[in-house]
Protein backbone atom coordinates (compact mmCIF):
# COMPACT_ATOMS: atom_id res chain seq x y z
CA UNK A 1 0.00 0.00 0.00
CA UNK A 2 1.50 3.73 -0.80
CA UNK A 3 2.03 5.51 1.47
CA UNK A 4 0.89 9.71 1.93
CA UNK A 5 3.76 11.27 0.48
CA UNK A 6 3.71 8.77 -2.38
CA UNK A 7 0.15 9.41 -3.14
CA UNK A 8 0.16 13.35 -2.97
CA UNK A 9 3.22 15.58 -4.02
CA UNK A 10 4.14 18.76 -2.43
CA UNK A 11 2.20 20.98 -4.93
CA UNK A 12 -0.74 19.16 -4.29
CA UNK A 13 0.10 19.16 -0.79
CA UNK A 14 0.90 22.77 -0.64
CA UNK A 15 -3.07 23.77 -2.49
CA UNK A 16 -4.97 21.81 -0.70
CA UNK A 17 -3.75 23.60 2.59
CA UNK A 18 -4.09 26.57 1.03
CA UNK A 19 -8.08 25.91 0.27
CA UNK A 20 -8.47 24.49 3.70
CA UNK A 21 -6.98 27.96 4.81
CA UNK A 22 -9.00 29.85 2.38
CA UNK A 23 -12.58 28.20 3.42
CA UNK A 24 -11.42 28.68 7.35
CA UNK A 25 -11.28 32.54 6.71
CA UNK A 26 -14.27 32.74 4.51
CA UNK A 27 -16.01 31.15 6.83
CA UNK A 28 -14.63 33.54 9.43
CA UNK A 29 -15.53 36.53 7.12
CA UNK A 30 -19.43 35.62 6.67
CA UNK A 31 -19.87 34.92 10.47
CA UNK A 32 -18.65 38.36 11.51
CA UNK A 33 -20.31 40.24 8.51
CA UNK A 34 -23.72 38.41 10.23
CA UNK A 35 -24.39 35.74 7.59
CA UNK A 36 -24.85 33.22 10.19
CA UNK A 37 -27.10 35.44 12.47
CA UNK A 38 -29.21 36.42 9.54
CA UNK A 39 -30.22 32.48 9.31
CA UNK A 40 -30.97 32.40 13.02
CA UNK A 41 -32.83 35.66 12.80
CA UNK A 42 -35.12 33.94 10.52
CA UNK A 43 -36.05 30.58 12.37
CA UNK A 44 -36.58 33.21 15.25
CA UNK A 45 -38.99 34.96 13.39
CA UNK A 46 -41.13 31.95 11.97
CA UNK A 47 -41.29 30.40 15.50
CA UNK A 48 -45.13 31.20 16.90
CA UNK A 49 -46.67 29.80 20.34
CA UNK A 50 -48.85 30.62 22.99
CA UNK A 51 -49.50 28.95 26.31
CA UNK A 52 -48.83 28.28 30.16
CA UNK A 53 -45.42 27.20 31.41
CA UNK A 54 -46.16 23.97 33.13
CA UNK A 55 -42.58 22.72 33.95
CA UNK A 56 -39.04 22.90 33.94
CA UNK A 57 -36.90 20.44 33.28
CA UNK A 58 -33.13 20.03 32.06
CA UNK A 59 -33.01 17.90 28.47
CA UNK A 60 -29.87 15.77 28.99
CA UNK A 61 -30.21 14.90 25.07
CA UNK A 62 -29.67 18.67 23.97
CA UNK A 63 -26.41 18.89 25.91
CA UNK A 64 -28.26 19.44 29.36
CA UNK A 65 -30.08 22.33 28.60
CA UNK A 66 -32.56 23.65 30.66
CA UNK A 67 -36.46 24.07 29.14
CA UNK A 68 -39.42 25.14 30.07
CA UNK A 69 -42.79 22.85 28.64
CA UNK A 70 -45.34 25.11 27.51
CA UNK A 71 -49.35 23.63 27.53
CA UNK A 72 -49.28 23.94 24.08
CA UNK A 73 -47.12 20.91 23.82
CA UNK A 74 -44.20 23.15 22.25
CA UNK A 75 -40.67 23.99 24.66
CA UNK A 76 -38.44 26.72 24.57
CA UNK A 77 -34.87 27.28 26.42
CA UNK A 78 -34.64 28.65 29.69
CA UNK A 79 -31.47 30.81 29.38
CA UNK A 80 -31.35 34.23 28.52
CA UNK A 81 -28.13 35.67 30.30
CA UNK A 82 -28.15 39.32 29.35
CA UNK A 83 -31.54 39.57 30.07
CA UNK A 84 -32.54 39.64 34.00
CA UNK A 85 -35.85 37.32 33.16
CA UNK A 86 -37.28 35.37 35.66
CA UNK A 87 -40.23 33.29 34.58
CA UNK A 88 -41.89 30.91 36.50
CA UNK A 89 -44.33 28.05 36.00
CA UNK A 90 -47.78 29.14 35.17
CA UNK A 91 -46.50 32.55 33.07
CA UNK A 92 -48.42 32.35 29.89
CA UNK A 93 -46.15 32.94 26.76
CA UNK A 94 -47.14 34.66 23.48
CA UNK A 95 -44.98 34.38 20.48
CA UNK A 96 -45.86 35.35 17.23
CA UNK A 97 -44.74 35.00 13.83
CA UNK A 98 -42.67 37.79 12.99
CA UNK A 99 -41.63 39.27 16.01
CA UNK A 100 -38.95 38.66 18.02
CA UNK A 101 -40.20 38.75 21.55
CA UNK A 102 -41.80 36.57 23.34
CA UNK A 103 -44.26 38.31 25.68
CA UNK A 104 -44.80 37.04 29.20
CA UNK A 105 -48.15 37.64 31.45
CA UNK A 106 -48.20 36.54 34.67
CA UNK A 107 -51.70 36.29 36.47
CA UNK A 108 -53.63 37.91 33.40
CA UNK A 109 -51.43 40.81 33.32
CA UNK A 110 -48.12 41.82 30.65
CA UNK A 111 -45.29 41.60 32.59
CA UNK A 112 -42.30 42.29 30.49
CA UNK A 113 -40.94 40.99 27.19
CA UNK A 114 -38.17 38.64 26.02
CA UNK A 115 -35.93 39.51 23.52
CA UNK A 116 -34.86 36.14 21.66
CA UNK A 117 -32.41 37.69 19.40
CA UNK A 118 -30.64 39.57 22.48
CA UNK A 119 -30.10 36.37 24.73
Amino acid sequence: MANFDEILGRKDKIIIGSLIIFIFCLIAVLGYAGYFKDSERNAILEKTFQGKIISRYTDYKDHAATKYKLSDGNEIYAYFPKQNVELQIGDSLVKQQNTIYILVFRNGQYKFNVDLLNK
